[in-house]
């Protein structure tokens, strides 16, 4: 089969940049986390309502559409593509490894690269546990768990993204060692996990400096992880800038389908002592634009229980 990049004569069986460590760690946080925000929630006088569990085509599209036009997304997969095409690859390759300018040799910047990545895993994972107390302040049960559900959804779909391609297009890493060059993983992973914190913190009440220092410190924190891997011979330029556009487009698009204000079908679960012992009522609304309908008003049924 023609492939566009480089063969290599063998293949290892699995993308060396699957971190289990780092992954599990990950995981066992989010578990944490959803602990917390069913604590959270459990506090309140509505035991289940939920304005995001199945969001709309309208803010699917939404979604799609801000997250493919975002400039976090476009300047690096536009710049990855020209870097490719303009055959300049193994020279930028060859510099940044040979000169290393930043982390001074292939083996710091290896090692740095790893680094960094967990720091974005980190500072995504502490942004969550204020994201678990901002939504749990809505009386609900399920609006905190949003936040560590929509961080496991979008590693999930990262890592079969980055898997898929670099199973699919076996380029060759610029040392030699494998076939799984492009995209950058470490990239991707940190690109996802800083552009998650960085929606996490826009909910918080901080004054519009430190989120911008935020926002700021994020952003490097993802770049200097793709560079990194460009100066430890583990990827191209093309590959890394790749990375960086695949992680914030999902990280984008995940917040903006669950985590945004828009509604879409909404639950809601009361409990709570009546006139003749406990009564329960669920309402569901489902907004009539997914059947193709478009009223101001969206139908509803309710159902009472005592």
């Amino acid at each position: 089969m023609y492939r566009y990049f480089p063969a290599f004569p063998q293949r290892s069986s699995l993308p060396q940049e699957v971190e289990k460590s780092s992954m599990i760690s990950f995981y066992r946080l989010m578990a944490i986390a959803g602990v917390v925000s069913v604590v959270q929630g459990c506090a309140t006088t509505h035991f289940f309502q939920d304005n995001h569990l199945i969001p709309d085509a309208q803010r699917l599209k939404k979604a799609a559409i801000h997250a493919s036009t975002d400039m976090m997304f476009v300047v690096p997969a536009v710049a990855s593509a020209a870097v490719f095409a303009s055959g300049k690859d193994k020279q930028i390759s060859n510099w940044a490894s040979t000169r290393a300018p930043i982390f001074g040799s292939m083996s710091s910047a290896d090692r740095t690269s790893n680094y960094l990545r967990d720091a974005s895993i980190l500072a995504y994972t502490l942004t969550v546990f204020g994201d678990v107390k901002y939504l749990g302040s809505s009386n609900s049960l399920y609006l905190p768990l949003l936040s560590p559900l929509a961080g496991l959804s979008a590693v999930g779909a990262t890592t079969l993204l980055t898997t898929g391609l670099k199973s699919g297009t076996g380029r060759c890493r610029p040392d030699g060692s494998d076939l799984f060059s492009f995209p950058s993983g470490h990239s991707a992973t940190a690109s996802l996990f800083a552009t998650m914190a960085s929606n996490n913190i826009t909910r918080f009440d901080w004054p519009k400096l430190a989120l911008f220092a935020g926002n700021t410190g994020l952003s490097l924190l993802a770049m200097s992880t793709a560079w990194a891997r460009v100066e430890a011979d583990k990827h191209y330029l093309s590959d890394a800038l790749a990375g960086v556009a695949i992680g914030h487009f999902i990280g984008t698009f995940v917040n903006d389908l669950f985590l945004s204000p828009e509604s879409g079908v909404s639950m809601d679960l009361n409990v709570g002592p009546g006139s003749r012992g406990w009564n329960a009522s669920m309402g569901v609304t489902i907004p009539l634009s997914l059947f193709g309908r478009h009223p101001k008003s969206a139908d509803t049924r309710q159902a009472a229980i005592n």
